[in-house]
């Protein structure tokens, strides 16, 4: 997962992408701001993504759970 790290930060539209490990063991979150939806799309859709997905995905129980924030004021 820390091979996503580097190759993310350096895509158009990342203003951050930040990785953190969970006290319960094997449980990993992703945190991350774009700055459109349509770079996110394209994050997703990026070579090295759906790489280390298809490698991790032997490792995992199921899909990733992606949840789309909104800042509150």
């Amino acid at each position: 997962m820390r091979q996503m790290l580097a190759p993310t930060r350096s895509e158009h539209g990342c203003r951050f992408y930040e990785m953190f490990e969970s006290n319960v063991s094997g449980v990993f979150f992703m945190n991350e701001l774009w700055e459109s939806q349509a770079d996110l799309d394209a994050h997703i859709k990026s070579n090295h993504i759906t790489e280390a997905f298809a490698k991790m995905q032997n490792l995992v129980k199921g899909p990733p759970e992606i949840h789309l924030l909104t800042e509150v004021n």
